[in-house]
């Protein structure tokens, strides 16, 4: 399943993939034709065909946190860098702490050229940037991201909902302050999460029970 959603600038194509579906974003700058991407839980041949025949440079990985779900097809694309906050570094190979024992996976390659960022921090993506919000509760280590009007919120909020805080480093209290954190942003943004269907910020104030 693909869906997309664009502005002047960008083009972000949402690929639905993996055992779990979960949301992997191509997000792409059109005047460059370069591109960044979110998220890639497996190794995902209809994506490497889309980078391919439209020619798209791919410059990094971003993930928001370090379950397998959202990791697993890292490696497949060969990015020159991939970043993941801090806090969730450690559990990239374990798969007692990045749940990759929900499908029998024993063991994890290492994810190569990996870079670590913190709350606060910036990821330049061209003459823009990626502007990091840590939002601890589904993981130690989640992170949303703000890239102009859209808004990547992993497994931190979904439309209507919250990720789950049972599994190693999740925290039921830290996710309800990560929300308070993203409730109090001025700016409608769209929000693409890491599973399930997009919202806005404003429809989640109305209709999120989190929030």
């Amino acid at each position: 399943m693909r869906k997309e959603i664009s502005n002047e600038k960008y083009k972000i194509i949402c690929f639905e993939i993996g055992h779990i579906p979960t949301n992997c974003y191509v997000v792409l700058n059109k005047k460059e034709n370069k591109a960044v991407l979110i998220d890639p839980g497996f190794a995902s041949e209809e994506i490497k065909d889309f980078f391919n025949s439209n020619e798209i440079e791919l410059l990094f990985v971003i993930l928001t946190h370090g379950h397998f779900d959202h990791i697993l097809g890292v490696n497949f694309f060969n990015p020159n860098m991939v970043y993941i906050n801090e806090d969730d570094k450690e559990i990239l190979e374990d798969t007692t702490k990045n749940a990759g024992f929900f499908i029998n996976l024993k063991k994890m390659e290492p994810i190569k050229n990996l870079k670590t960022f913190k709350d606060q921090d910036k990821i330049e993506f061209l003459d823009d940037y990626f502007k990091v919000i840590q939002t601890k509760g589904h993981t130690s280590g989640s992170c949303c991201f703000i890239l102009d009007e859209f808004l990547f919120t992993g497994d931190t909020i979904f439309k209507e909902g919250v990720g789950r805080c049972d599994l190693y480093s999740g925290n039921s209290k830290e996710i309800k302050n990560s929300v308070k954190k993203i409730s109090q942003l001025e700016k409608n943004y769209i929000i693409l999460p890491g599973h399930g269907e997009f919202s806005t910020l404003n429809q989640e104030k109305q209709n999120n029970s989190y929030f």
